[in-house]
């Protein structure tokens, strides 16, 4: 990470948490609901001056809680990207699909991914297009995008201010 334009605070303005941190949080607004309060911790595993390992501690507004783990160093990642458990069942998101089961059956079930990669982000930049365009409709609006930096600027604040213990990255 050292050198790149992403792990400089002046340019980037923060770490791992700036960086993915709103993919994550894109992505609980939308399945999930909206953020009441987050926490964060973070840790510095490379001579970088931003975080490279973050864990985000999330409350919703629905009751909901969750965890957002996010980083540049950890050699070893999760076979899963999202993993949602509630009291009625089970999803697990992969780059392959979906895995899910509800409580009162005994087998997942999967549904595979119908593009492969290259199709899925290639459909994800013609969405782009057509939404820039006004050919298509917004899944994830500005005030969504304003929501989620003023998720992560708390995320950064709760670091600032020590509420979790670990490392921490002052801003």
């Amino acid at each position: 990470m050292a050198g790149s334009w992403y792990a400089q605070k002046e340019i980037s303005g923060g770490g791992i948490i700036m960086d993915n941190g709103p993919h994550a949080i894109d992505l609980i607004h939308y399945l999930l609901g909206d953020i009441k309060r987050i926490s964060a911790t973070v840790s510095n595993f490379q001579p970088i001056e931003v975080e490279d390992t973050a864990q985000l501690t999330c409350l919703l507004k629905n009751g909901a809680n969750g965890i957002i783990d996010l980083s540049w160093s950890t050699s070893v990642p999760s076979q899963t990207y999202l993993e949602i458990y509630g009291e009625d069942g089970t999803a697990l998101l992969d780059l392959k699909g979906v895995t899910y089961r509800f409580k009162t059956w005994n087998d997942w079930k999967r549904i595979p991914n119908q593009k492969s990669t290259k199709e899925a982000f290639a459909g994800q930049l013609d969405y782009f297009a057509n939404a820039l365009m006004g050919r298509a409709l917004l899944v994830i609006t500005n005030e969504d995008g304003l929501k989620a930096q003023r998720v992560i600027d708390e995320a950064y604040d709760s670091v600032s201010q020590g509420e979790e213990s670990g490392t921490t990255y002052a801003r």
